[in-house]
């Protein structure tokens, strides 16, 4: 059996960084950007669910089935999203 461990990943301009709550304000912010929680293809959280959302993913490697990463555009620094 492997064990997944949370590893960084960069490429094309692009971090996967292990998903942290220290991620939170800035998944709040990129949450806000439109109405994307309301499109049926994505697992965008409401805003005001976004430490919910994060606390669910970081369940996930202690039951070892997910890795959880935010998404951080290197040139700016700014983090724009998560995959869980």
């Amino acid at each position: 059996m492997t064990d997944p461990r949370p590893t960084t990943l960069e490429a094309h301009g692009v971090r996967l960084e292990p998903l942290t709550k220290e991620h939170a304000a800035a998944l709040r912010e990129a949450a806000a950007d439109g109405s994307l929680w309301q499109l049926w293809f994505t697992s965008v959280p409401e805003p005001d669910q976004t430490e919910s959302y994060i606390s669910q993913a970081l369940d996930g490697p202690a039951s070892g089935h997910m890795l959880p990463f935010a998404v951080r555009e290197v040139g700016t620094n700014r983090v724009f999203g998560a995959m869980t």
